[in-house]
Formats: C-alpha cells, structure tokens, sequence
C-alpha cells in the first residue's frame, strides 16, 4: 500500500498550497458524504492533514480521483467536488466557471475550449425577476481535469513535478522554451494542491478607475487566498462564499476583495473560534505588452485582520453596498434582453485600502475627487458616505468638528449666492454649481500646506457666523496649523461632497455614477 500524506504547515507550503488541500479535503469531505472512493484506494483526513493510500496503479487511483473531482456539467459549467454541498444555483455556477476561466483556465492551451465557440446566454430568476447572464461554455476537458497525467512516472509518482505558469500564477520562468534545466517544480504531494487551488479560492470580478476617472484595465479579476488554520473551519465557512449574490463577490480593488472576502467567512463566527487570521489577494489584468491575455498586475497581503478592523469595514460594506442594477434597453434592442451588471462603491474601495492599513477611512479622498467627472461619480455615493460620517469613529473629535464647521460655512455661502441670485430673477443653481468647482479645484490644486490653509481658512470666514467655529476653535485651529495639511484637505473636500443643504447636488441613481462590471 502506497500513500501521501500532506500537511497544512508542512515546509514549502504557501498560501496558495494550502488552499489547494483545502480544496483536496472538501472534494474528499463531499465523496465520503456519497459513499464513494476509487477502487485501488482510499484516505483519511484531519483539520490540519490529508493523507491518501492506494495500492497497484497510481495512475488508476490519481485518473478516477481527477474525474471525480473536476467535471463540466451538461451547460458547459464546471462542477467541482468541492462546490457540490453548497447547492449553488446558476448564477453562482456560472459566476464562478468564468471567474476560474478568466484566471487560472485563461489560455486557450488551459481551457481547451474548441476554436468558434461562442458564448451562450443563460436566463435565470434572480431575486423574483428574470435576468439573462453571457458565459463562455467549457468543452469536454481542461487543464485541471489532466494536471494528474503530470504527476505519474514510469514508477508511480515523479519525485518532483514540473509546473506551469496557469498552477501558480506569478510563479514563472523567463525563456521556458530554451531554459528547461530551471524550471519550477514541486513534490508531487505540493503539486496536488496546486491542482486543486481554483475549488477554495475566493474569486472577486473587479471594477476599479483611476485618479483621472478612466477604467483601470489592469484590474479585472482579484483571486484572494484567506490564512486558513484549520482545513474543517474553512471548509464549514467556505459555504457562505459559494453561496453568496453576485453583488457581494464584486470589489473596487485589492483591499476591497480582501476585507470583503474575510466579511463572507467570518460574519457569523462571533462565538467559533476565528478560522482565518488574513488574506492575500492578487489582481489579474491586462496589460500594454499583452491586451490579449490577463497578467498577475498586483498582490496585497496582510498577515493579521484585526476583528475591530472587519467590524469597521463591515459598516462600509452595508452603508456603501455594491448593487445589482438592469440593463436599460434601448428601442432597436430586443426587449427581451435582461442583461444586468454590478455598480460598484469607490468610496469602500478607499476605506478598504486605509482599514487594511490601520488607517482613517477618508485618507486619500482627495484621489476621488480629481476632476469634474471623478466628482459627479463620487456624488452620486453622497448618502453613504454621510452615513459613513456618522457611524465611523472619528480618530479625534478635532476631525469631525472641522466638518460640521465646514457644512456651516457652506450652507452659508450658498445661501448668499441664492439671495444674490433672486435679487436678480435668476436660478441659483448655475452660481451654486460655479462655487462648488471653485472650491473643490482650490483644494485639489493645493500642494502644501500653506496653499491648503488658506482655502480652507478663506471657505471659513466667508461663512460668516458660525456656531461650530466660536465653540470648538481650540480644537480646530491646532487641525488647520498641523503639519498633516494633507488630512485636512481630505476632510475638507469629504465636507464639500457630503453637504446635504440647499444647493447640494442631487444623489445619483443606481444606473447614473457608479462604476460598473458585469459579473
């Protein structure tokens, strides 16, 4: 009887090896759940080690193992062992089959997907409404499904497996046509669980812009590989994951799909003990030497998520929600297309970055707000983000003084220009918009903080009376003098979007401001 036996923390086990045996215990978990094992073997398992025996032909027992474990259904979907408990329904399939197709199966050599296919359009009932969803169907076989053909020697197993690219993406070596004595390979034991990596992954559709508003191609796809400690608690938390609506599987960037990911694991552990300690997220994208295929373009790890930090982010992700919205249809359009897509928070994808990092939520502002279009997108998030504002806590009450201040000064300037605007038979609506611009370009253009104060110092005193400004002085003017202008000018321009008074522009809808991304 031969065997292999794997363990969670054994030398050379990486994150992503790790979750690859959590993949191997959940598909093994579902397959004694049916009362199923190959014919020349069998296994046992613990929360922290698998171990495999069979006797006779290692081929014969890795072969039925393999097609066990990784299947396409009649949809042309994967169906993986792992994912077979949680009875997902089409969405998620579907979801999920592109999300691994667009990452670990996205060359054609990996997917095999024969050359003409096009996509199939599926119809399902989402939230009691009909909605149709494009995917690109699988054919017989793929790369995961023959990864055991790779394994076996003239005498079993290989010793050391060499690996490719698409099994442990980043991990690559330059020239691998003409540089073969260097290739990257593996004990057979850590090549199985690169194999079974993509069934326990958390994978994120991604809808991220940049300071000048435009799509960042180069975040398309975000594959986060939680800490795991114990193979039974994640396999029992890994559920929800699969389980979850779209619109909680899409992020803004890294940090957004890391902290959101450890939310979908952990929101009901209050009394088990915490299965995951951190994450490590990687992006996938295109990028200028290849648009034609997604590259590793990022990677964000943290090694211990506070609890305090995920209650924060929790409050971020229910105030600042990603939202399923309908496609508007137009009149040369079939009517009976139900396209949907996902409208994405850029305001949660900047507190995620600064929760992640120990940080006030707001730090960087500044970068949303860059010019007019970047501000109408973060507009349109105005109620959220007033929301955010009253149920964060503040690092000091000198910040939120300053804003309150600041919302005086505003609804006092505006008032003006609204007498102004009267005394002359005109809207006020073009003289509000004129002063909004004025004062944001004075903040953003600010470069030190000399520049900085005497914006926020000159948007103060035209205010004129203000109640906030006589009481808590003290506690502001040692804000407006510090050497952090940089979080002044956050908190200042956080004011000029959140004002709610007269002359406040309107909050978008769903389909209007929000960054968007098909699932």
């Amino acid at each position: 009887m031969e065997e292999l036996e794997i363990g969670l923390f054994e030398p050379g086990m990486t994150h992503l090896h790790r979750l690859g045996l959590a993949g191997l215990y959940m598909a093994l978990e579902h397959f004694n759940e049916e009362g199923w094992q190959p014919e020349n073997g069998g296994w046992s398992f613990s929360p922290r080690k698998v171990r495999l025996q069979w006797s006779g032909s290692a081929a014969n027992f890795f072969r039925q193992l393999f097609e066990r474990s990784f299947a396409i259904d009649d949809s042309g979907l994967l169906d993986f062992a792992s994912h077979r408990s949680a009875r997902m329904g089409d969405i998620r399939k579907v979801v999920l089959s592109e999300a691994v197709r667009q990452t670990f199966l996205q060359h054609n050599k990996q997917n095999m997907i024969p050359k003409g296919t096009v996509e199939r359009i599926k119809t399902i009932s989402f939230d009691d409404t009909q909605r149709q969803i494009r995917y690109k169907p699988f054919g017989k076989t793929n790369a995961i499904m023959t990864a055991w053909t790779e394994m076996i020697g003239r005498n079993g197993l290989k010793d050391d497996v060499v690996i490719k690219s698409w099994l442990y993406p980043g991990a690559v070596v330059r020239h691998e046509a003409y540089n073969k004595e260097n290739a990257l390979t593996e004990p057979s034991g850590r090549y199985l669980c690169l194999a079974y990596a993509s069934a326990a992954c958390l994978f994120f559709r991604l809808s991220h812009r940049k300071k000048d508003g435009s799509w960042d191609k180069k975040m398309a796809n975000a594959v986060v590989l939680p800490h795991l400690e114990d193979l039974e608690e994640y396999a029992h938390i890994f559920q929800r994951y699969l389980r979850a609506k779209p619109e909680k599987c899409t992020a803004d960037g890294m940090a957004d799909a890391g902290l959101s990911a450890l939310i979908l694991l952990t929101a009901e552990e209050r009394v088990r003990r915490f299965p995951v300690s951190g994450f490590t997220v990687y992006t996938m994208g295109a990028v200028p030497w290849n648009k034609q295929q997604q590259r590793r373009t990022g990677m964000l790890s943290a090694d211990i998520i506070p609890r305090t930090a995920l209650e924060t982010f929790g409050i971020a992700m229910r105030l600042l929600a990603n939202r399923m919205v309908d496609k508007k249809v137009e009149e040369d359009q079939d009517s009976e297309d139900r396209g949907f897509f996902i409208a994405v928070s850029r305001v949660r994808g900047l507190a995620a970055e600064n929760i992640a990092c120990g940080k006030p939520w707001y730090l960087g502002f500044v970068d949303l707000v860059q010019n007019k279009d970047t501000w109408n997108l973060t507009a349109y998030e105005k109620e959220g983000i007033c929301n955010m504002m009253q149920e964060m806590s503040w690092e000091n009450s000198s910040e939120k003084h300053l804003v309150d201040a600041l919302h005086i000064s505003i609804r006092n300037i505006f008032g003006r220009l609204a007498e102004e605007a009267r005394s002359r038979s005109e809207s006020p609506e073009n003289l509000w918009e004129r002063e909004r611009t004025k004062l944001r370009s004075g903040m953003v253009r600010a470069k030190n903080a000399q520049t900085l104060r005497a914006e926020v110092v000159d948007m103060l005193s035209r205010g004129n009376s203000n109640r906030v400004m006589q009481e808590k002085w003290q506690e502001i003017t040692p804000l407006l003098n510090s050497d952090d202008w940089q979080r002044v000018r956050d908190l200042a321009l956080l004011a000029l979007v959140s004002y709610k008074g007269k002359g406040a522009p309107p909050a978008g809808d769903d389909t209007s401001g929000a960054d968007s991304v098909e699932p």
